[in-house]
């Protein structure tokens, strides 16, 4: 698995744990929408549009690890 998948797991993680309430406050609203849909639709949508930054993020910590390892 590379950095930016490992990056992009680490994220979806806790939205992934959070579905249980988030579905509750949905059902609270009385809107019919299920906290998987949710994170289908919005939620991992979201951190798809932010995989530009990902990588960035990705390359930026490997150019500090190979600078750590070549001092």
């Amino acid at each position: 698995m590379s950095l930016e998948e490992e990056i992009i797991e680490d994220l979806g993680r806790p939205i992934m744990e959070s579905a249980p309430a988030l579905e509750a406050t949905i059902f609270e609203t009385g809107v019919d929408l299920t906290a998987m849909q949710m994170i289908q639709h919005i939620l991992l949508p979201m951190i798809d549009a932010q995989k530009g930054t990902i990588v960035k993020l990705a390359r930026h910590i490997d150019e500090l690890k190979n600078e750590q390892q070549s001092s």
